[in-house]
Protein backbone atom coordinates (compact mmCIF):
# COMPACT_ATOMS: atom_id res chain seq x y z
CA UNK A 1 0.00 0.00 0.00
CA UNK A 2 1.17 3.49 -0.89
CA UNK A 3 -0.15 6.82 0.43
CA UNK A 4 0.12 9.69 -2.06
CA UNK A 5 -0.40 13.27 -0.85
CA UNK A 6 -0.68 16.41 -2.99
CA UNK A 7 -0.97 19.93 -1.56
CA UNK A 8 -1.38 23.33 -3.19
CA UNK A 9 -2.79 26.70 -2.12
CA UNK A 10 -6.41 25.64 -2.66
CA UNK A 11 -6.60 21.88 -2.06
CA UNK A 12 -5.03 18.92 -0.22
CA UNK A 13 -5.58 15.43 -1.68
CA UNK A 14 -4.59 12.07 -0.27
CA UNK A 15 -4.91 8.78 -2.13
CA UNK A 16 -4.34 5.28 -0.77
CA UNK A 17 -3.15 2.96 -3.55
CA UNK A 18 -2.81 -0.83 -3.58
CA UNK A 19 -0.60 -1.43 -6.59
CA UNK A 20 -2.46 0.17 -9.52
CA UNK A 21 -5.80 0.13 -7.68
CA UNK A 22 -7.18 3.22 -5.87
CA UNK A 23 -8.50 2.11 -2.46
CA UNK A 24 -9.40 5.44 -0.86
CA UNK A 25 -9.37 9.12 -1.86
CA UNK A 26 -9.66 12.09 0.48
CA UNK A 27 -9.63 15.80 -0.34
CA UNK A 28 -10.04 19.01 1.59
CA UNK A 29 -10.49 22.54 0.25
CA UNK A 30 -8.63 25.27 2.09
CA UNK A 31 -10.90 28.15 2.97
CA UNK A 32 -10.27 31.27 4.98
CA UNK A 33 -12.20 31.71 8.20
CA UNK A 34 -15.51 33.47 7.72
CA UNK A 35 -15.80 37.08 8.85
CA UNK A 36 -19.61 37.10 8.78
CA UNK A 37 -20.94 38.66 11.98
CA UNK A 38 -17.69 40.39 12.90
CA UNK A 39 -18.00 44.03 13.95
CA UNK A 40 -15.17 46.13 12.53
CA UNK A 41 -14.16 49.79 12.56
CA UNK A 42 -13.41 50.47 8.91
CA UNK A 43 -12.42 53.61 7.05
CA UNK A 44 -14.41 55.02 4.14
CA UNK A 45 -12.24 54.90 1.01
CA UNK A 46 -14.71 55.95 -1.69
CA UNK A 47 -18.27 57.28 -1.63
CA UNK A 48 -20.08 56.61 -4.89
CA UNK A 49 -23.17 58.30 -6.33
CA UNK A 50 -26.31 56.34 -5.42
CA UNK A 51 -25.55 56.14 -1.69
CA UNK A 52 -23.02 53.35 -1.53
CA UNK A 53 -19.39 53.27 -0.42
CA UNK A 54 -16.26 51.16 -0.36
CA UNK A 55 -14.91 50.65 3.15
CA UNK A 56 -11.37 49.54 4.07
CA UNK A 57 -11.79 46.79 6.69
CA UNK A 58 -8.31 45.27 6.45
CA UNK A 59 -6.30 43.15 4.01
CA UNK A 60 -7.93 42.25 0.72
CA UNK A 61 -10.50 44.08 -1.34
CA UNK A 62 -12.45 46.98 0.15
CA UNK A 63 -15.89 46.08 1.51
CA UNK A 64 -19.11 47.36 -0.08
CA UNK A 65 -21.81 49.14 1.96
CA UNK A 66 -25.16 50.73 1.15
CA UNK A 67 -25.52 54.10 2.86
CA UNK A 68 -28.73 55.80 3.96
CA UNK A 69 -29.74 58.89 1.99
CA UNK A 70 -28.42 62.13 3.52
CA UNK A 71 -25.74 60.11 5.31
CA UNK A 72 -23.36 63.03 5.90
CA UNK A 73 -20.30 60.77 5.75
CA UNK A 74 -16.97 61.80 4.23
CA UNK A 75 -14.06 59.98 2.64
CA UNK A 76 -11.44 58.91 5.23
CA UNK A 77 -13.95 58.87 8.10
CA UNK A 78 -14.00 55.82 10.41
CA UNK A 79 -17.20 53.78 10.31
CA UNK A 80 -18.45 50.95 12.54
CA UNK A 81 -19.78 48.11 10.35
CA UNK A 82 -20.77 44.45 10.62
CA UNK A 83 -19.82 41.91 7.93
CA UNK A 84 -22.93 40.40 6.30
CA UNK A 85 -21.29 38.43 3.46
CA UNK A 86 -17.68 37.28 3.02
CA UNK A 87 -15.47 38.48 0.20
CA UNK A 88 -15.14 36.35 -2.93
CA UNK A 89 -12.27 36.15 -5.39
CA UNK A 90 -13.79 38.95 -7.47
CA UNK A 91 -15.67 41.08 -4.91
CA UNK A 92 -15.05 42.53 -1.47
CA UNK A 93 -17.16 41.73 1.59
CA UNK A 94 -20.66 43.20 2.04
CA UNK A 95 -21.05 45.20 5.26
CA UNK A 96 -23.87 47.10 6.98
CA UNK A 97 -24.00 49.91 9.50
CA UNK A 98 -26.98 48.19 11.17
CA UNK A 99 -25.16 46.29 13.92
CA UNK A 100 -26.86 43.40 15.72
CA UNK A 101 -25.52 40.94 18.26
CA UNK A 102 -27.36 37.65 18.59
CA UNK A 103 -27.33 35.58 21.73
CA UNK A 104 -29.21 32.51 22.84
CA UNK A 105 -32.19 34.41 24.25
CA UNK A 106 -31.72 38.01 23.11
CA UNK A 107 -30.87 39.99 20.00
CA UNK A 108 -29.40 43.48 20.46
CA UNK A 109 -29.74 46.00 17.63
CA UNK A 110 -27.83 49.28 17.43
CA UNK A 111 -30.35 52.15 17.71
CA UNK A 112 -33.24 49.77 18.41
CA UNK A 113 -34.88 48.29 21.44
CA UNK A 114 -33.88 44.92 22.81
CA UNK A 115 -35.80 42.13 21.11
CA UNK A 116 -36.40 38.99 23.12
CA UNK A 117 -36.37 35.76 21.17
CA UNK A 118 -37.00 32.29 22.53
CA UNK A 119 -35.48 29.79 20.08
CA UNK A 120 -36.06 26.94 22.51
CA UNK A 121 -39.61 25.65 22.43
CA UNK A 122 -41.10 25.95 25.89
CA UNK A 123 -43.09 22.87 26.82
CA UNK A 124 -45.84 22.70 29.39
CA UNK A 125 -45.85 19.88 31.89
CA UNK A 126 -48.78 17.55 31.56
CA UNK A 127 -50.67 16.69 34.69
CA UNK A 128 -50.43 13.03 35.57
CA UNK A 129 -53.68 11.53 36.84
CA UNK A 130 -53.22 9.60 40.05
Amino acid sequence: MILLIEQNDELTRAALMDGDRLCELYYEKKTAASKVGQIIVGRIRTIMPGNFAFIDIGPGKNAFANLPSNHGLKQGQPLLVQVQKDATSSKGAYVKQDINVKGRLVILHKHRRVRWVFPIKLRTKKKIAA
